[in-house]
């Protein structure tokens, strides 16, 4: 999109190779960015009718209003004011992509029935805004604030839940069916406690097909941490070098709403969250440098003036032509 702009393209049409029903309202890129140029998604029997020499019109039908959206910050005390922080998005497009709210919700539900004898750390759940417009992405706003406030000891750990018991679709026949499997999914840990507590917790619950990871992307030698990617939305509380855990998945369905309920194995879906429930009640008495593990020598070692990750967000508009 970005490009088409700067190369003065009239529009811009991508096209699936799946029915356009499958991808009537996909949404991606989920930036947030105000593009130059309209952009449409079509399946493959409305591109078979594109003929390339031929005049055609594309419009994208839509206003541009401003508007406040906030986070939702809510804290259920524990024994002590050290917070376990929980973290979602709260806007999507579909049965997957904002569905870490449901398991917040359960998990808070879950948390406020024990007694407080029953939670030796507060725990804080974040409620994000900004998402898909990602220029104010709320998640790094609130890790930019637990980095700030990390070294004075308010803070253990952020776990972040997002794209939860997502089912497995796969391209045959011409368009995405589903294989009767889980789509694999990460569980992402940046320390040996984490690492640990994350492989326990989906042995208890049997959830399948999922990989307990340091990262997503390839390490860099010297740089704090040496991956910054977890995914999705963890990216931002662990690259702020804050002890993170996150689950997440990238099926098909993301994007698409058009899947609807079918998206999503429930069952799958509660076993996800009760495994993060039992991981959260393993770490919640564990002390605070014990999880963080080598998070306080990556910190240290950013005082210092190592290299870290990038942390700059989208832009609001997008460039302009390039040239005459």
């Amino acid at each position: 999109m970005v490009d088409a702009g700067k190369a003065g393209a009239a529009g811009l049409v991508v096209a699936f190779p799946f029915p356009h029903e499958q991808v009537k309202g996909y949404w991606d890129p989920h930036l947030g960015t105000h593009y130059r140029v309209p952009g449409v998604f079509v399946g493959s029997d409305a591109a078979a009718r594109l003929v390339p020499g031929t005049r055609t019109t594309i419009g994208v039908l839509a206003a541009r209003v401003p508007a406040v959206t906030r986070s939702l910050v809510a804290t259920l005390p524990g024994l002590s004011g050290e917070r376990i922080v929980l973290d979602t998005n709260t806007d999507g497009v579909g049965w997957v992509q904002e569905n870490g709210t449901v398991a917040l919700l359960a998990l808070a539900e879950h948390f406020a029935r024990l007694p407080l004898r029953c939670r030796p750390r507060t725990i804080e759940f974040v409620f994000a805004t900004g998402h898909l417009h990602r220029p104010a992405e709320g998640s790094e706003f609130r890790a930019r604030a637990l980095d700030a406030e990390y070294d004075s000891g308010s803070v253990a750990f952020a776990f972040v839940l997002e794209h939860l018991g997502t089912q497995e679709f796969l391209p045959r026949d011409g368009s995405l069916q589903p294989t009767g499997l889980a789509e694999p999914s990460g569980w992402f840990a940046g320390s040996p406690v984490l690492t640990r507590t994350a492989a326990t917790a989906l042995a208890g619950r049997s959830v399948d097909r999922t990989f307990v990871l340091p990262g997503s992307d390839p390490p860099v030698p010297g740089r704090v941490p040496p991956q910054c990617s977890f995914g999705g939305i963890g990216t931002h509380f662990h690259s702020h070098l804050i002890p993170t855990m996150a689950m997440i998945s990238g099926p098909w369905t993301l994007w698409a709403p058009s899947f609807g309920a079918r998206a999503v194995d429930h069952d799958r879906m509660r076993r996800q969250v009760l495994a993060a429930g039992d991981a959260i009640t393993a770490l919640a008495p564990l002390p605070r440098d014990q999880i963080a593990g080598p998070y306080l020598d990556l910190r240290r070692a950013r005082a210092a003036g190592a290299p870290t990750c990038p942390h700059d967000l989208p832009p609001e508009w997008a460039p302009g032509r390039v040239g005459p």
